[in-house]
């Protein structure tokens, strides 16, 4: 998350704003949403490719299902973000809005980065 800030900073000068660091902070997620969701299909197609029975396929849900459930809310999350940003740029929505957005999508990409580690 350092090198997002320093990005932000960069980007937008001394003060960015909430919504110049909520841009950053949504095209970040996106691009590691992304690189998650390949290590989950890695990890669970070819698992559920091999499995003979239905105890194999029980034990990879265990694993591949919350994953998959954690990338889709960290994809919904983002495309909430983009609708909070849009609205922002017109006006129909405030700095606050923003704010909570971006800390909805954070919390988001952190449980599913969670959820990945511990399924490898």
């Amino acid at each position: 998350m350092k090198h997002l800030l320093l990005s932000v900073i960069l980007l937008t000068g001394c003060h960015p704003t909430a919504k110049d660091v909520a841009t950053v902070t949504a095209n970040e997620v996106r691009e590691i949403a992304v690189i998650e969701h390949k290590i989950i299909t890695d990890f669970c197609v070819p698992r559920y490719k091999g499995a003979m029975t239905l105890d194999e396929i029980r034990e990879i849900d265990r694993k591949c299902l919350p994953a998959e459930v954690a990338y889709m809310t960290t994809k919904a999350a983002w495309e909430a973000m983009l609708s909070v940003l849009l609205a922002a740029k017109k006006g129909k929505a405030t700095d606050e809005d923003v704010r909570t957005s971006a800390e909805k999508l954070g919390k988001s990409l952190a449980s599913l980065q969670q959820i990945v580690e511990e399924m490898e």
